[in-house]
């Protein structure tokens, strides 16, 4: 009888670098996804802290006028735009829908931030505060682009995430 010779054959080794083979394509793969994500994360993060900043200056300066010079703020590579919005905003107590007279709450400024960068994705930040005037227009100041946001509020709204919630104007017949 002759003995067995020791070794592998061509064929399992073929199999065994296919499987090793497979295995860092998916490691390759993981860490290619882990990397979008990180500097998906991180665009999210710089767009949030550009408008945390823009709402810290609307708030503390809110008659300022910022001139828009066409430039855009460039962060590790990547073009952020911002707008600020700043719209008066009513609203109805219980005692007014029901048709007594009650006293007009102080009026309300409603204040978004809309960072834009990349291909149509945005942050909004938004915030509201106390106004020493009864009616004051809507103004914008930054320099993004002055087209609709799709998700901006109109006079009047509140805001939640992108979709606006429409608040009732008065009493209703």
């Amino acid at each position: 009888m002759s003995r067995p010779q020791a070794g592998f054959t061509l064929l399992e080794v073929v199999v065994a670098i296919a499987v090793v083979g497979a295995g860092f394509a998916a490691g390759l793969a993981a860490m290619s996804g882990s990397l979008r994500l990180m500097r998906s994360a991180g665009e999210y993060e710089q767009a949030m802290l550009l408008a945390r900043a823009a709402m810290t200056e609307a708030l503390a300066y809110p008659d300022a006028d910022i001139v828009d010079d066409g430039e855009r703020d460039v962060y590790q590579g990547v073009e952020y735009a911002y707008r600020v919005e700043f719209r008066p905003v009513r609203l109805a107590t219980s005692a007014q829908s029901a048709g007594s007279v009650a006293a007009t709450p102080a009026p309300l400024e409603q204040i978004a931030v809309d960072v834009y960068w990349g291909e149509g994705r945005n942050y909004r930040l938004v915030t509201y505060r106390r106004t020493t005037s009864a009616a004051s227009a809507p103004r914008t100041r930054g320099n993004a682009p002055a087209a609709d946001s799709g998700g901006a509020a109109k006079d009047g709204a509140l805001v939640s995430g992108d979709k606006p919630a429409q608040r009732d104007e008065g009493p209703r017949p």
